[in-house]
């Protein structure tokens, strides 16, 4: 049986917290899961920007950026969960330290 994403909506720093946690043990391989993230009326529209500029910065890898799957509507955001092709996004932390020159 195909196991279920992650999902994510509005919420505090409580939530905002959990949301960070669970991307990061997708980044290093805890779970191989995508995270859904319902953005109803654009309220994650600043922390996504702000992970497009931390990719563009270097901070952040680019495939780690499609960790996150968002959409405006529940049916769209399931839409998109249901017809993502493979979905691989693990990443070996030594790799990723050495990609972001981080030692």
């Amino acid at each position: 049986m195909k196991s279920l994403p992650f999902s994510h909506s509005r919420g505090g720093y409580d939530t905002l917290e959990e949301l960070l946690e669970v991307i990061t043990w997708a980044q290093i391989g805890i779970h191989d899961k995508p995270v859904g993230l319902l953005n109803l009326d654009g309220y994650y529209n600043s922390l996504l920007s702000f992970m497009d500029n931390a990719i563009d910065d270097g901070f952040i890898t680019p495939a780690a950026r499609h960790i996150i799957v968002s959409a405006q509507h529940a049916q769209d955001l399931i839409c998109k969960l249901e017809h993502l092709e493979t979905w691989d996004i693990t990443f070996n932390t030594l790799q990723e330290k050495h990609a972001l020159n981080v030692h």
